[in-house]
């Protein structure tokens, strides 16, 4: 786990933090709640503000939990393991909000190809809540390599997602993990240019800009239909 360095800090900042830590001991859930909030911008005091976090995103409140979550994913150092394992572990949390929540910050908080997290975000693309699925597949694109198999295929399947942002999502971070002239995905970005939802068809168009080999004619086919797509910002895609 890393070694969290203490700065100097002024005698206000370091009351300030003595009395958001205090507070995350009150009855009042609200009272909890915003002192976590208050951690989590006490971003050059890490070593105090993790400790304290790590027991709030254990709170039996959920809106408490979700803030703790979401200051963890702000002070936290990257690759701090003790930290992962508190979020991994909301990612089965009944609130479907800091299931999202913790999926965001674990993708903030992870290094490169962690295979605990990725495993985890993996199952986490299959919530059945549409926020998570998108949390889990934003968080992906951070935490995998280019041209991760198991990741692609996840997000495959998740491009067929019956939630818009969800595809969308998705769409955007094939773009960013696949490699330059993959057909497998540009097959599924030329299938997109016919999906239901504009900002889909934009970010499946986009993408082929970015992936299709130059001079690929049914590549070039489909961009020129576009061109009398219903709407504008697939036109100016194209």
């Amino acid at each position: 786990m890393p070694t969290y360095a203490t700065p100097a800090v002024t005698g206000q900042m370091r009351d300030k933090t003595d009395e958001l830590i205090h507070d995350l001991s009150s009855c009042d859930p609200h009272v909890r709640q915003a002192a976590c909030q208050g951690l989590g911008r006490e971003t050059k005091t890490p070593s105090r503000a993790v400790p304290p976090l790590l027991n709030g995103i254990q709170d039996q409140n959920s809106y408490v939990r979700l803030a703790a979550a979401t200051s963890l994913g702000q002070v936290a150092r990257k690759g701090d393991e003790e930290v992962l394992e508190a979020l991994i572990a909301r990612f089965s949390d009944t609130d479907a909000s800091v299931r999202r929540v913790a999926c965001a910050a674990a993708g903030q908080v992870s290094n490169k190809s962690n295979a605990r997290v990725l495993s985890a975000l993996l199952a986490r693309s299959e919530d059945r809540d549409g926020g998570v699925r998108r949390s889990a597949v934003k968080a992906l694109e951070k935490v995998a390599k280019k041209e991760d198999p198991q990741v692609l295929a996840a997000l495959f399947q998740r491009s067929n997602d019956s939630e818009a942002f969800v595809r969308y999502s998705a769409v955007e971070a094939l773009c960013n993990l696949a490699a330059e002239g993959s057909p497998e995905v540009v097959n599924r970005m030329l299938e997109l240019q016919s999906d239901r939802d504009s900002r889909v068809r934009c970010c499946a168009t986009e993408a082929l800009g970015r992936l299709a080999v130059r001079g690929d004619s049914r590549v070039l086919t489909s961009l020129l239909q576009c061109l009398d797509d219903e709407a504008d910002a697939v036109r100016r895609a194209a």
